[in-house]
């Protein structure tokens, strides 16, 4: 007994790869996020140990985070995308602790696909923090 199964695979595929699509969408997504999540966190590492050594330790931290974000996170140079915040409450003296902060507001591109998604413009804020004390200087 022969069955005809013309069209059916057109079918099933119709109905299938929109799904996997949007898996393949999620995927990619989850991996931006991911990444600026990891960036950021060692951004704000290697910034607050710039800034522990240096004689200008906000300025060290800025530029640091900066060269950080050049290389790893895309769209960076976007206004606000990356923002640093340094922090040295008790002053600059050797010992005293030095705080650098990051935000990195990552695209969200399903958004345009997902309505509900829209949430702050299409953007995720990823955030790090790293904290250490100011060395002495030779």
């Amino acid at each position: 007994m022969k069955t005809h199964d013309n069209g059916s695979t057109t079918i099933e595929t119709i109905i299938w790869l929109p799904i996997l699509l949007m898996l393949i969408a999620c995927i990619i997504q989850f991996g931006l996020i991911f990444n600026g999540r990891n960036a950021v966190q060692a951004a704000c590492f290697e910034a607050a140990r710039q800034a522990a050594l240096s004689d200008d330790p906000e300025g060290a931290a800025r530029t640091t985070v900066e060269g950080f974000a050049n290389g790893v996170l895309p769209g960076w140079k976007k206004d606000g995308l990356v923002r640093t915040n340094v922090a040295m409450p008790e002053g600059t003296d050797p010992g005293c602790p030095v705080r650098v902060e990051v935000a990195y507001d990552v695209p969200v591109f399903l958004a345009k696909l997902i309505p509900d998604l829209a949430f702050n413009g299409g953007l995720t804020t990823v955030r790090g923090s790293a904290e250490m004390l100011i060395e002495e200087k030779p």
